[in-house]
């Protein structure tokens, strides 16, 4: 397993490469198992996610598909991190990205996660991820065929969001 992990102006990421409709809130504390006190909001953005595809289409490189595996480990995470008020690649329980896809039933080849926090739309944060060497590496990743965006609001109205894209085996 190769991890590389870099921090800048309220982004984070991690690349890991593995061997073995309408976009309603959902209640954080559905997506943890401690309840999320403080978290009023957990979606998931596709629009962040469109607008990867688009920086990734202007690159000749494909689209990602959104894989609901992805997306429900994204939406936990970020509200893990919204709760706990921390951006982290660590999550409950101490785990990872790889650890977090996995017990959604996703398993990966490939697997990137980009984090952020303080942009307040689809827009800044990837802009934001773009500008940043890392996240674009991420972003740009021509081993990337799914991929899953959420974003959480905490009740101090801090945004949070989280990115995977991934390969399955």
């Amino acid at each position: 397993m190769i991890a590389r992990f870099t921090m800048f102006a309220g982004l984070c990421l991690a690349l890991v490469a593995c061997q073995d409709a309408p976009e309603a809130g959902v209640p954080a504390a559905s997506l943890s198992s401690g309840g999320a006190t403080g978290v009023s909001d957990v979606r998931p953005s596709g629009g962040a996610l469109g607008l990867t595809n688009t920086e990734r289409g202007a690159r000749g490189l494909g689209t990602l598909s959104r894989d609901d595996r992805l997306l429900r480990a994204a939406r936990k995470h970020v509200a893990w991190m919204a709760k706990n008020g921390r951006m982290s690649h660590r999550g409950t329980g101490g785990s990872t990205m790889s650890d977090r896809i996995k017990a959604e039933g996703y398993r990966a080849c490939f697997a990137a996660e980009n984090v952020a926090f303080g942009q307040k739309t689809a827009t800044d944060v990837t802009e934001a991820w773009m500008a940043s060497k890392g996240h674009r590496t991420n972003i740009l990743d021509r081993r990337a065929q799914h991929g899953a965006v959420a974003h959480a609001v905490d009740g101090a109205g801090q945004t949070y969001w989280v990115m995977v894209l991934a390969r399955p085996c």
